[in-house]
């Protein structure tokens, strides 16, 4: 039900979110409609076990409008994240544990008028992103610090993904014609030699 809630918001809300004169998006993408999917799954999986089907379909419609507003939200601040899965997993996730709090049949607040469960997942919540946050920073300072935290320039503007096919770097394929691009091994290290500006 949340997952279903959490598609249909999807369609309704669509256009609200992303439709303009300069960009008329009038058609929901295929992989919008399967991230909603996602978003109302992710949101409904803590409290699944004990909220009853309105309360589903709530949380589910909940997650969709996390999951549209953090896309708009990403897409602005040109954030890359092509699957989204920070979004869905980090986003919905946390709405999902916070939900718990108030739509649990025995403890949440809507039902129980008690504050406890709440306090709880707010500082299970709390705990998590602390973690997380920590060592994101602790990984980001180690690898900055021994020079790995971009991959190379020429990676950046043709893509790992396209230069890492079969375990076959770019650089072993120099002087072949690749994606209708021209590379050859001077090329290559001309880019990666480059200053950045």
């Amino acid at each position: 039900m949340a997952a279903s809630a959490s598609a249909c918001t999807c369609y309704l809300l669509w256009p609200l979110y992303f439709y303009s004169k300069k960009n008329p998006a009038k058609k929901v993408g295929v992989e919008v409609v399967i991230n909603s999917v996602m978003a109302g799954c992710v949101s409904i999986t803590a409290s699944c076990n004990n909220v009853n089907l309105f309360s589903s379909m709530i949380i589910g419609l909940a997650g969709c409008i996390f999951y549209l507003s953090f896309r708009k939200l990403f897409i602005r601040l040109e954030i890359d994240d092509p699957l989204e899965a920070s979004i869905i997993h980090g986003i919905c996730g946390l709405w999902g544990t916070l939900a718990v709090g108030f739509f649990d049949n025995t403890d949440g607040l809507f039902f129980s008028g008690s504050w406890k469960q709440l306090g709880i997942q707010i500082l299970g919540a709390s705990a998590i992103i602390t973690w997380i946050g920590l060592n994101t920073v602790l990984f980001v300072v180690l690898a900055k610090k021994g020079n790995r935290y971009r991959v190379g320039e020429i990676y950046e503007i043709i893509g790992m993904d396209i230069l890492d096919i079969n375990d076959q770097d770019l650089l072993e394929k120099s002087n072949k014609q690749y994606l209708g691009i021209q590379i050859n091994t001077k090329l290559i290290t001309k880019i990666e030699n480059r200053q950045r500006e």
